[in-house]
């Protein structure tokens, strides 16, 4: 009997150890919100902000992941959160951006290799994304209430991200107070507005415009429309609780239809110019090497006759198979070597890498970024890379990649993946460089009809500059340069200009090239369209700039400080987009 009890006191120890273990793992996700304004935008870094609490009386600690696909099998490099701590009954809010291909891809979140420790952020049968066009959301401050006659979509300031790399999501922000934030969500909006953005600014509660600190201090400038950067800052004579769905539609430029957020299939410049489709096949040209085929086939040609009837031969004539045997393994060893020296990649071939990217003044000697790089190896294993910059985010952007690896969160950004023996591997970033000013002047921006009289002046530490062009409407002129003056010259349409290029890596017949001069060319207009792209309202319009504005495009050599990442091989090169928007004049 006295052994019965004890068995069944260890039998209940146990259990209950093995349940609080189960339980010192165990979160609840609370809350999913993407993007702004509930739903994201195709082929772009999207916001996704998750709360998850630990209901258990003991702390957790480890890494959360966000992985695309079922959690059991991937199709993306995870997001993960490292060694998240959170209190007994706590609770901590997460944000991820991933790199959205597609509305019908899900996403699962997951803290343990356990299948009960997943929980799906997204699926096709439960909670499919919403994509849509760039959100204009109402700041909210969630301590005060206000009632709004409009379906402006409203967004909580406590969760504004800490950056402004990854919110090309976000088109606009009406604003009647003064955020409680840290310095760096201060800054994150400065740098969000000089890359682009546009806020309006409401009234208070009081009836007088909210004074900005440091260094949003900009905002305080009375007019009723100024430039800052390439945004724009509007002032409105009115308070929030006066917004109707005239000033929305007018004013803020939304104009969304009912199915407006379900009903956006796949264009031409969504297949054609995607980074998987263009940038990456391009940037892996750089790096492919220049076979001797006709060793391989002739050494393949011996190998078979060696094999048979070689090999039978020799069994028929010495019918021993302790000759025979060796004999073939011997053949097998021997062309195994011959193949790996002959046919393996690295006939001078050194670890480079090249990259590709976009940049936006946002202040001076500030610069938001995002940037394709390929990192090419000779010797295989795991590789950890970190960039310069403020705010890193990390993706193989949209490459549909299953390698072995992880992208690290926020504030330590990072990735860590492995790449095979003579082979490459895409990688994506953004984030804002610090790098010496560089900064284009207007002096004349004059829309005459379908002409554009441009003039504008280079200042600062300008760098190797390849081609000069500018966009305005559906119309692409070539800028032509003395000195540091830039001015414009005939109009044509922006649809000549992205027809005439090559159909890049979804082609099978695409004529692959090897020649730095001649990749980063064709490089060039897939940043063009995926720039015009992001800032379109509708990606079923025809291809054009913002409404009202020119949009300069300098493509030139990436200086330095945009090549700067740990671990990375010393031979590094790149081209740079560098994109400055001003206010048309004229009609």
């Amino acid at each position: 009997m006295r052994a019965f009890h004890a068995r069944v006191r260890t039998f209940l120890c146990l259990s209950l150890g093995l349940l609080h273990a189960s339980a010192a793992f165990a979160l609840d996700v609370e809350r999913v919100e993407w993007g702004f304004d509930g739903s994201v935008v195709k082929m772009s870094l999207n916001l996704v902000t998750i709360e998850v609490a630990n209901n258990s009386p003991t702390p957790f600690e480890g890494d959360v992941a966000l992985q695309e696909g079922s959690g059991l099998v991937r199709s993306d490099l995870p997001l993960v959160e490292r060694q998240l701590y959170i209190e007994p009954f706590g609770r901590r809010r997460l944000q991820f951006f991933p790199f959205i291909t597609e509305q019908w891809s899900e996403f699962t979140l997951s803290w343990s290799d356990r299948p009960e420790d997943r929980f799906p952020i997204s699926s096709q049968s439960n909670s499919p994304l919403r994509t849509g066009s760039r959100s204009v959301v109402l700041l909210r401050d969630a301590s005060t209430s206000r009632q709004l006659r409009s379906k402006l979509p409203t967004f909580e300031e406590v969760d504004f991200p800490i950056s402004a790399a990854g919110m090309d999501a976000l088109r606009g922000v009406v604003l009647d107070h003064v955020p409680r934030w840290d310095a760096l969500r201060m800054q994150a909006l400065r740098d969000w507005i000089g890359a682009g953005g546009q806020i309006h600014i409401m009234k208070s509660a009081t009836g007088s415009y909210p004074q900005f600190p440091a260094p949003l201090e900009a905002l305080n400038e009375p007019s009723d429309h100024v430039s800052l950067g390439n945004g724009q800052v509007f002032h409105h004579n009115m308070s929030v609780a006066d917004i109707n769905d005239d000033f929305v539609a007018t004013a803020l430029g939304i104009h969304r239809v009912a199915d407006d957020l379900n009903n956006r299939g796949y264009t031409h410049y969504d297949y054609q110019f995607q980074p998987s489709n263009s940038i990456a096949p391009l940037l892996r040209d750089l790096t492919r090497p220049d076979h001797n085929w006709g060793l391989i086939y002739f050494l393949s040609f011996i190998y078979l006759l060696v094999v048979f009837p070689g090999c039978w031969l020799l069994g028929r004539r010495r019918a021993d198979f302790r000759i025979s045997y060796p004999a073939l393994l011997g053949a097998v060893f021997i062309f195994s070597l011959a193949f790996k020296t002959v046919g393996q990649r690295g006939y001078g071939e050194q670890t480079a890498w090249n990259a590709v990217g976009a940049a936006r003044r946002v202040a001076p000697g500030r610069f938001l970024t995002e940037t394709w790089s390929n990192a090419f190896v000779t010797n295989g294993g795991m590789y950890s890379y970190k960039h310069k910059g403020e705010g890193l985010i990390y993706s193989s952007g949209g490459s549909n990649d299953t390698r072995r690896g992880e992208c690290f969160n926020r504030p330590d950004a990072g990735i860590e993946i492995e790449i095979p023996p003579f082979s490459s591997q895409m990688i994506m970033h953004a984030g804002v460089v610090a790098a010496p000013d560089f900064d284009l002047t207007f002096k004349r921006a004059v829309k005459d009809g379908p002409s554009l009289q441009l003039e504008a002046e280079l200042t600062g530490a300008v760098p190797q500059i390849h081609t000069m062009h500018a966009v305005f409407g559906n119309y692409r002129v070539m800028l032509t340069r003395q000195a540091n003056t830039l001015t414009g010259g005939s109009p044509s349409p922006l649809a000549n200009y992205t027809s005439s290029q090559p159909n890049y890596g979804y082609s099978p017949y695409r004529n692959v090239q090897n020649d730095p001069t001649t990749i980063f060319a064709q490089a060039e207009a897939p940043l063009v369209v995926r720039s015009l792209k992001l800032s379109m309202d509708s990606p079923k319009d025809e291809l054009s700039a913002p409404e009202g504005v020119v949009r300069v495009f300098l493509y030139a050599d990436m200086p330095a400080e945009f090549l700067q990442v740990d671990n990375g091989p010393e031979k590094r090169q790149g081209r740079m987009l560098y994109t400055f928007d001003h206010k048309l004049e004229g009609n």
